[in-house]
């Protein structure tokens, strides 16, 4: 079997796994392949890769033992299916990394992903437990959907993690290991927002620290966005009334205006596949929640939207004139600056203490 090749980007910590990649898998079939080829190509080659497959009933399996024994730095775990944030701490349980690299079985990772990951947790203190870098969103089929995850926020990030999850998804960060252990991994009672409820938790004992760069292409399934909205609503209650009763002084406020967020995000979501009742039904939800949802910019936009079209009409199916990289060009730098204003606000208007001292692992 292979194991990890020489690599410059290795210098100093070569000989020892310092990374466990995680990757959680049920019925990944149609993307495992490219998931692991995105981990198995990057230009850092000291880690060791996890795939913990949790009672796929296709060639799941197959596939990843197919490249395992072409690569010793890969192995399987196998379990009756017990859903996802199950099969991460399985995972993280078997690692003997110092950092874990939580990855789901359909996302990509760019080349010097944990090459840039581990050199800039390296270069951060203590009581960093958390690097995070920015998201792109592709479709089933790779290709680029409009939208990105790009927050810059960086230290005790708390009250702006609570009113926004702008980490953006589960395979964008690189976790202290001791830290998982401290706060107590995934929690599967609060699927599919059991990232969110673990960067909070991460977030009430350490620092987090920002890689600005575009280093993770996150898969979305339009099929299933309205389906998976109401699972993630209901999460997010569960998840915010344990970081109540963990954290007396977080106001009940900012947990309906942390709903109200999510459920514009939800809005803009269902605006893409051109279904206009959810657009107006997760705007009410948003207003419902709290009323500041009005004051939004793109809620009237949506609202517009909502208001003007049928639920059958695709969104961008009128021409542009401009041309396409143009458009897209225009479209990402009005995102980056609509994040980074969004993320300061945040910082400036809420301030609350967390449960205890950051921690230092």
């Amino acid at each position: 079997m292979a194991g990890a090749v020489s690599n410059p980007a290795d210098t100093g910590i070569r000989g020892r796994n310092v990374v466990s990649v995680i990757i959680p898998a049920y019925n990944a079939q149609d993307t495992i392949a490219a998931t692991l080829a995105s981990v198995l190509g990057q230009t850092l080659t000291c880690f060791e890769v996890i795939v913990v497959d949790d009672g796929s009933t296709d060639r799941t399996s197959e596939l990843v033992e197919q490249i395992a024994r072409k690569d010793g730095r890969v192995r399987i775990l196998r379990q009756k299916n017990a859903g996802v944030a199950e099969a991460r701490n399985r995972g993280i349980s078997e690692s003997a990394g110092e950092w874990i690299a939580p990855l789901d079985a359909d996302d990509l990772w760019t080349p010097d992903y944990l090459e840039r990951k581990v050199q800039h947790a390296q270069k951060a203190g203590d009581g960093v437990g958390v690097v995070y870098s920015w998201s792109t969103r592709i479709d089933v089929e790779g290709l680029s959907l409009p939208g990105v995850s790009a927050a810059s926020v960086r230290g005790k990030v708390l009250s702006t993690l609570l009113c926004h999850n702008f980490l953006g998804n589960g395979s964008c960060t690189l976790i202290r290991k001791s830290a998982l252990e401290l706060v107590g991994g995934y929690d599967r009672r609060l699927s599919p927002t059991e990232d969110w409820d673990l960067y909070l938790r991460l977030a009430e004992r350490f620092e987090f620290e920002p890689v600005q760069q575009f280093l993770v292409k996150y898969r979305q399934n339009a099929l299933s966005a309205s389906r998976n909205h109401k699972a993630m609503a209901e999460g997010q209650a569960k998840m915010l009334l344990d970081m109540r009763n963990r954290n007396s002084r977080v106001p009940a406020w900012l947990c309906r205006y942390s709903q109200s967020n999510l459920y514009i995000y939800f809005a803009r979501r269902n605006r893409e596949t051109g279904d206009a009742a959810a657009v107006k039904y997760w705007l009410r939800r948003a207003t419902e929640a709290h009323g500041f949802a009005w004051l939004r910019p793109d809620w009237w936009w949506l609202r517009m939207f909502g208001a003007s079209t049928g639920g059958g009409r695709k969104v961008g199916s009128s021409p542009s004139a401009l041309p396409s990289t143009v458009r897209k060009s225009l479209e990402l730098q009005s995102q980056l600056i609509g994040s980074t204003l969004l993320h300061r606000l945040l910082c400036l208007l809420v301030r609350f203490d967390p449960p205890g001292p950051v921690a230092r692992p």
